[in-house]
């Protein structure tokens, strides 16, 4: 869950985080929130001067935001790796059911023109699906007995 906090910064930390979020391309939020992850990967337990400190944190701390930055881009690498093989499978799919349809169309363009050409000689019942009503014969009482009135 995220919450809301307000910091007082010198104008020259404002002004860098600023910068650093417009070349990485996300918020300062985001940039914040790296900062804090790459400095609780640090060893904090050196016994060195505050300004060899300074100098080593702000190298660690640029080396570990690189590294956090390099391994989300591998992240994005693969998922657009796999978009793209997926798109490949769907392009190659979409090819072979146009091929498909093409194939039952000239077939059945095939199939009507045969039916065209020798309808005049086809009677109900040739073809599979016509309804044919065949009269009803008379049962055998009615031919010997004749129809009731």
């Amino acid at each position: 869950m995220k919450k809301s906090k307000t910091f007082r910064l010198e104008e020259e930390a404002v002004q860098k985080l600023e910068e650093i979020a417009k070349n990485e391309d996300v918020s300062q939020s985001k940039v914040i929130e790296d900062l804090i992850k790459a400095y609780g990967s640090i060893d904090h337990n050196d016994q060195d001067t505050e300004e060899e400190r300074e100098t080593k944190s702000g190298d660690s701390l640029s080396d570990e935001v690189l590294k956090a930055f390099t391994e989300q881009l591998k992240v994005k690498d693969k998922q657009i790796e796999t978009l793209n093989e997926t798109l490949k499978g769907l392009q190659e799919l979409t090819k072979e059911s146009l091929k498909v349809t093409n194939q039952a169309q000239q077939l059945q363009a095939l199939s009507e023109s045969k039916n065209i050409g020798s309808a005049k000689t086809k009677t109900p019942g040739d073809i599979p699906g016509d309804i044919v009503v065949k009269p009803k014969k008379d049962n055998i009482f009615t031919r010997l007995f004749g129809k009731g009135k």
